[in-house]
């Protein structure tokens, strides 16, 4: 016997971030498309050597590390932000390390000396960061810039699943719509 879930738009939405959060868990890539272009992103926690070799390729060699404000100003980067939410977005040099990356997005690692500035990330980060978030892992990702024609070729041709970024930032929201009682019982308590 098979419990079916009613085929909702909603559903639908939940399925998809759950499928990339999945396979950002797994230390795979991901796409996030949105109005103004495509991000590939994959966690910075998961980052490796060849992973890393693979997003270069996808995005021409434009690394860069997606941090929360707050993190990027804990590293010097940016200024303290007035709010909690918003992100920084740092460019990567080509040669650059796995380590380097998870030193960078672990909140107990000091790092002193970067010497550079960590720009605002605009909504399409912001969604990487939150979908991120979404994955229970450090919230930054490595990233990189793809038109809207590369990321479903990329999509098509890396096997990489893609989510919209307004379905990232309306996840939480419909999941906890989507929850239903399923039992009911009385609990005896004892004085």
């Amino acid at each position: 016997m098979s419990i079916s879930e009613p085929d909702t738009k909603e559903t639908h939405l939940l399925r998809r971030v759950d499928r990339v959060i999945g396979d950002l868990r797994r230390g795979l890539i991901a796409i996030i498309e949105g109005d103004s272009g495509a991000l590939a992103l994959q966690a910075a926690e998961t980052a490796s050597a060849a992973s890393l070799a693979q997003l270069a390729a996808v995005g021409r060699g434009k690394l860069s590390l997606a941090l929360t404000r707050r993190r990027a100003a804990a590293l010097g980067l940016a200024s303290m932000p007035s709010e909690p939410r918003g992100s920084s977005v740092l460019a990567l040099p080509r040669d650059t390390q796995p380590h380097f990356i998870h030193t960078l997005a672990d909140p107990g690692a000091a790092v002193a000396g970067l010497g550079v500035a960590a720009p605002d990330g605009d909504r399409l980060v912001d969604a990487a960061i939150e979908l991120v978030k979404l994955t229970r892992l450090l919230p930054a990702a490595v990233i990189v810039p793809l038109t809207a024609a590369a990321a479903k070729r990329v999509a098509k041709s890396e096997d990489v699943l893609s989510v919209a970024a307004d379905d990232v930032f309306a996840y939480e929201t419909d999941a906890a719509h989507s929850m239903a009682i399923v039992s009911e019982a009385r609990v005896p308590l004892a004085e």
